[in-house]
């Protein structure tokens, strides 16, 4: 707001549940239906604002989240799962096929990267919760769903959140540079940027994932 009171103080103070209470309700929302996407069915997409939506309660509390509008981002690996079997062909000749980094990292940096690192500092400024808190409560609701979907545990290693960095994606200069936009499923793949990694903030030596 004008004052510089972030919006997600207002919401934790509305909903009567501590900071990190709050916290756990937004992780509780927000991994568990991306993780269960890409490790039980092998699908992945950028969860940023445009394809997810954060459902409140009428306490201001998040209780689930909503996927929509995926556009050009959904992602499958690229060799054939089970749970590939009954994809249309429509849908499998234009949909992007990708590593197992690479459907990871879209978690990674659509939502971590891109989202949860300018919510830490907030809340850190703002509602007394540390930054390292912040991350130790996220990586709680990570393992949390591991040991929900013990079954699931060769989908964990495959896809593997807890490595010390992912792939940078520099997209604009990506849509730019090589042939501007366009609507085809593939990247140009003559195209290449190199660029600095994207640090982990999951990862950690002691405790992997």
């Amino acid at each position: 707001d004008p004052a510089g009171r972030a919006f997600v103080a207002e919401l934790v103070a509305r909903s009567g549940l501590t900071p990190t209470g709050w916290l756990r309700r937004l992780f509780a929302a927000v991994l568990p239906p991306l993780l269960h996407l890409m490790h039980r069915y092998g699908i992945a997409f950028n969860p940023h604002g445009e394809n997810t939506i954060v459902v409140y309660d009428g306490a201001d509390v998040p209780t689930r989240l909503a996927v929509k509008d995926f556009v050009d981002d959904m992602k499958l690996l690229h060799t054939d799962l089970p749970e590939y079997a009954d994809l249309p062909a429509e849908a499998g000749g234009v949909l992007m096929r990708c590593g197992p980094d690479e459907l990871a990292g879209s978690i990674v940096k659509s939502l971590l990267t891109c989202h949860f690192r300018f919510l830490a500092p907030l809340c850190e400024e703002q509602l007394a919760v540390p930054e390292a808190t912040f991350w130790t409560l996220v990586r709680e609701e990570v393992r949390r769903y591991q040991e929900r979907f013990t079954e699931l545990a060769d989908r964990f290693a495959l896809f593997d959140l807890g490595k010390p960095a992912f792939p940078r994606t520099c997209l604009n200069r990506e849509r730019l540079l090589p042939g501007g936009y366009h609507d085809r499923a593939e990247r140009d793949a003559s195209f290449r940027l190199d660029a600095d990694p994207v640090p982990n903030p999951l990862h950690d030596e002691k405790d992997p994932l």
